[in-house]
């Protein structure tokens, strides 16, 4: 799981400190995913290796309106898999959870919705990856889905990497009061 952190880097004599959600890949490079907020929120994505810093790269392209909470994992084939909240309503819905990756060499996949089942709010999604590079999220949503209530519960939705598909969404928190 991400976690936000400060990364003191020294290069050159200057030292910049940097709020970010970062990683490091199994090529020993510096990933790095952050919020910018100009007219709205949106996702940028660089990375650090041979002591230099690569150009920003715009993660929520087809976002509208704003994304936040982000999270992302890393697989054995450093391909980058990120989810965040967005409030564009592209899959119907007003908060919703979507998907992108990154392939080394080859850029960024086009913004998937996963939280498609669902007809709530969504907000606070995670990632993570197996040793057999099956994308895992989680996410917290207000949806009455599988008769689920209307309070927010704990989903779970897979990409399987075998078959190149996701699992229907799973409702894995048990009922609060």
């Amino acid at each position: 799981m991400s976690k936000n952190r400060f990364y003191l880097i020294c290069m050159n004599f200057l030292i910049v400190l940097i709020l970010c959600t970062s990683f490091i890949n199994a090529s020993k490079t510096i990933n790095a995913l952050q919020e910018e907020n100009t007219s709205n929120f949106n996702l940028e994505y660089n990375d650090f290796s041979t002591w230099r810093w690569s150009d920003l790269e715009l993660v929520s392209s087809e976002s509208i309106d704003d994304s936040s909470a982000p999270s992302f994992a890393i697989d054995s084939l450093d391909q980058v898999h990120v989810v965040w909240k967005d409030i564009s309503g592209l899959g119907g819905s007003t908060e919703e959870i979507y998907y992108k990756y990154r392939r080394p060499g080859l850029g960024w996949s086009t913004t998937e919705v996963i939280s498609t089942e669902g007809t709530g709010f969504c907000t606070l999604p995670d990632v993570a990856i197996d040793i057999y590079d099956n994308v895992h999220v989680v996410w917290q949503d207000q949806s009455n889905y599988n008769s689920a209530g209307s309070d927010y519960d704990i989903f779970y939705k897979m990409w399987n990497a075998t078959i190149s598909s996701w699992t229907t969404t799973k409702v894995v928190s048990e009922e609060s009061d």
